[in-house]
């Protein structure tokens, strides 16, 4: 079983590049999202969490 889940890990990690883009993406949605949250006067604030978060 291990054999298998490290074969999967290696085909399925994602890419340096792969990362980048999640990072300018995320970025880029909390930034809308703080910012009309401002706009209605909701007391919210947008944040990556999860794997995104822990690059896992």
């Amino acid at each position: 079983m291990d054999k298998i889940l490290k074969s999967i890990l290696k085909r399925e990690k994602p890419t340096p590049a792969d990362g980048e883009r999640l990072d300018r993406v995320a970025t880029e949605l909390i930034n809308r999202t703080n910012a009309a949250c401002s706009k209605l006067g909701v007391e919210a604030k947008a944040m990556l969490v999860g794997s995104a978060a822990r690059n896992t």
